[in-house]
């Protein structure tokens, strides 16, 4: 049987989000708990890292990608040393990324999610 809709109603004690699933055919009601993980800035740059990489692999972003990966290389060590230059390069990486959009290597909607997940990073690390 799966689940067609969800509905979030609140949260509990234990900072999870608890609501309620609907059956597709049955319509029958099941209590639902989602518990919601927070990755760290350092986790958060190598999910993108492994996107970029997945790009790579499929032949969507070759050696521009190796760029981005660089870059992202350059950040992380930042971020962990606690070096200012983090946002800097983080908002190079975010410039490849619309320049790999305005020159078609990159559709609208992959561009946008990457540098949507960037800004996250860079929103994380403002003061």
């Amino acid at each position: 049987m799966g689940f067609v809709h969800s509905d979030a109603n609140g949260i509990n004690d234990l900072g999870q989000v608890v609501g309620t699933s609907y059956a597709d055919v049955s319509e029958e009601r099941h209590a639902t708990i989602w518990t919601v993980v927070t990755l760290t800035v350092q986790e958060q740059l190598q999910v993108l890292t492994d996107l970029v990489q997945g790009l790579i692999d499929a032949n969507v972003l070759e050696q521009e990608g190796n760029g981005l990966l660089g870059i992202l290389a350059a950040a992380l060590a930042s971020v962990e040393n606690d070096r200012p230059s983090a946002t800097a390069q983080l908002n190079a990486f975010i410039r490849a990324v619309e320049g790999f959009i305005s020159g078609g290597l990159l559709t609208a909607e992959q561009g946008q999610a990457l540098i949507a997940a960037m800004q996250s990073i860079i929103d994380q690390l403002s003061p």
